[in-house]
């Protein structure tokens, strides 16, 4: 009996022989490509921002929780053990911070695996884990020359929409095809003048015309809308180009200053051509991102001392002459300069939501925005400012963030008298001048603050906030 379990124990002892012979260099095999990986101050680095970053989500110790899975141990060794350590790290650059995707950059992405990676009992190395340039290098943020400068007043007319060569064209064309019923001496535009049904000049003071209370030329796009029905004699005798360089020269007959660029067929283009607007400057340019700054993730500060992105990614895009705001990560877009007294105009649109009916009351629609006046950005948490509603449904009430909260008063029945419905544009006009702040919207005051203190030049941000929606003519007159 002694004998036969002699045999039976030593038989399992080779058997356990055998498969820790065979199991040694398996778990070899999974510890190996994390051994020596990353440098020992690479992981300091990262557990800095793996505090500032990941540990409300993922627990000091690693260990996960309701909200997130553990980054440290054996269920963590399973699912990322026997794969490239490269498809961890584009995963978590992708889709980590939680509350900012792609908020950190690769070389910070890296520091927070280095840091995780000794957390699983991997031993540091002699080199950092792949940096695309210098170790622990930040490709820094490329700023204009106007960034965080104080606005000044401008004393323009206007925009320059047109160049000389363009109106030189213009001219030709309207002696041409025109001038035999028109012309453009400003010697006869006078107020009397401007009042008759048709003006005897398109020079001067044209383009100011008012009828029935109404601007008649807000924009480039209303005065080649005007010339759409000349000439008289065959409305398809001239070019569209040929139209448009007409405008040109009609601008430069009102006193409308020349630049390098030219008014193009474009209906867009030129409906974000703002016209009797003095002293007014486009900030949002229609084609890209100049004069803009980004800072996008939830309560984030912006790279590299937190987890906000500093490129618009995929959250905004330019397209059509407007900005797109898919808005799927919150976070603000925020002029370069900064203004004290001001008055800034814009349009903007939300998407019509998909979960909203027909007969579905619109004025409960949350979807969010927001415009934060005195921003003073760069501080540390969430920037103390004014915010100026941008909500569908309480757009235009007032919150001194910093200060005491809810301030201003608001019409509640001229704001539902001249509010458009969702899915079509609006416009909207914030002026802040001597401690007072008046919001319209469309062009009817709706709110007002009769006094505050923010009594500084701040920047002004556009807060993306869940819901898709659109912007478009964003211009601002500095006092």
């Amino acid at each position: 009996m002694q004998k036969k379990l002699f045999v039976s124990l030593s038989a399992t002892s080779v058997c356990l022989a055998v498969v820790c012979l065979v199991m040694t260099p398996v778990l070899r095999a999974q510890q190996a490509p994390w051994e020596g990986t990353y440098s020992a101050e690479q992981a300091k680095r990262g557990e800095a921002l793996y505090g500032g970053n990941c540990v409300a989500c993922h627990g000091r110790d690693l260990a996960g929780g309701d909200r997130a899975p553990a980054l440290a141990g054996a269920g963590f060794k399973g699912r990322w053990g026997g794969r490239p350590l490269a498809e961890l790290l584009d995963y978590s650059q992708a889709q980590m911070p939680l509350n900012a995707p792609g908020g950190l950059t690769r070389h910070q992405t890296a520091d927070v695996l280095a840091y995780m990676l000794s957390k699983n009992g991997a031993g540091a190395g002699a080199k950092a884990l792949w940096f695309d340039g210098p170790e622990g290098g930040w490709a820094p943020v490329k700023r204009s020359a106007d960034f965080m400068k104080v606005a000044t007043p401008s004393t323009k007319k206007g925009e320059a929409f047109y160049s000389e060569a363009q109106a030189t064209r213009g001219k030709q064309a309207f002696n041409r095809n025109c001038a035999y019923c028109h012309t453009v001496d400003p010697k006869t535009s006078t107020p009397a003048d401007l009042l008759q049904a048709l003006p005897s000049t398109f020079g001067g003071h044209f383009l100011e015309r008012v009828v029935d209370g109404k601007m008649v030329y807000p924009s480039v796009l209303m005065l080649y809308s005007k010339l759409l029905s000349m000439p008289a004699a065959n409305t398809r005798s001239i070019s569209e180009q040929q139209r448009v360089d007409i405008a040109a020269y009609i601008l430069q007959a009102n006193g409308y200053p020349s630049g390098k660029e030219e008014i193009p067929v474009d209906v867009n283009a030129m409906r974000i051509m703002s016209l009797n607007e003095p002293g007014f400057e486009r900030i949002f340019n229609g084609k890209d991102f100049s004069g803009w700054n980004f800072n996008l993730g939830a309560n984030c500060r912006e790279a590299p001392a937190g987890c906000g992105r500093t490129d618009p990614g995929d959250v905004l895009r330019v397209e059509n002459q407007t900005i797109v705001c898919e808005c799927h990560i919150h976070g603000i877009f925020y002029t370069d300069k900064k203004y004290k007294d001001f008055t800034i105009r814009f349009d903007f649109m939300f998407e019509k939501p998909f979960e909203f009916a027909p007969d579905d009351d619109e004025e409960l629609f949350s979807g969010g925005a927001g415009y934060l006046i005195f921003s003073d950005i760069g501080a540390p948490g969430y920037p103390k400012s004014i915010e100026v509603e941008g909500r569908y449904r309480d757009i235009a009430d007032y919150y001194a963030i910093g200060g005491p909260g809810k301030i201003g008063k608001v019409d509640l029945e001229a704001k539902r008298k001249v509010m458009r419905p969702l899915g079509q544009w609006n416009s909207f006009e914030i002026m802040a001048k001597g401690g007072q702040i008046v919001t319209s919207l469309n062009g009817v005051p709706v709110s007002k603050v009769d006094k505050h203190d923010y009594n500084y030049a701040g920047n002004i941000a556009f807060q993306t906030q869940g819901r898709k929606m659109a912007y478009r003519n964003i211009r601002i007159k500095a006092e």
